[in-house]
Order: structure tokens, then sequence, then C-alpha cells
């Protein structure tokens, strides 16, 4: 997969020593792909994710083991096909 643009956004809450983020990733697949790994701390618990505006279920479209998150892209993502993914998230950082 080739990752094409990122566009973040966070709020800070210094006094709860957290942040809350959407992180809203593009990308475009180069061979065909049915899941997307990605690198996600375990610090951070996961509030909501999309892909190309469909709101995913936790458990059945994704799951997340030790930082690393996968998430079912409901469908098969050819190559040169792209997709937006969403992810609403907040947590404790290190």
């Amino acid at each position: 997969m080739r990752f094409d643009r990122a566009d973040l956004s966070f709020r800070i809450l210094p006094d709860q020593r957290r942040i809350e983020g959407v992180a809203v990733l593009d990308f475009t697949a180069a061979e065909t792909l049915y899941w997307l790994p990605l690198e996600l701390d375990a610090a951070f618990s996961i509030r909501s994710i999309a892909v190309d505006d469909v709101e995913l279920s936790a458990d059945d479209d994704w799951r997340q083991d030790d930082g690393r998150l996968w998430i079912d892209l409901g469908r098969a993502l050819g190559p040169g096909q792209s997709t937006r993914i969403r992810i609403v998230y907040d947590g404790a950082p290190h």
C-alpha cells in the first residue's frame, strides 16, 4: 500500500494528561488488500473507525493487538484503488 495523506487533529487535555485525536488517512493499494494494518500505540483507546465514510463495528470489522490495528476494508481494494480511513481515539500518551 502507499500512504498518500494524513489529516491529524488533536485536543490536548493537560489537566488530565490525555489527548483526544482524529486521524484521517488516505491510502492507495499497490496490490489487492482486504485488511489494512496500521500502528497505533496501545495507550490509546479507539472510539470509532470509518472506511470511506462507513462506520465500522468493533470486534467484527477491526481489532487492536499490541499496538497494531487491523481494519477490515469491507471489500477487495485492488491495485491503484484508494481508500480513506478515519480513526477517532483518546488516551494518555507516554
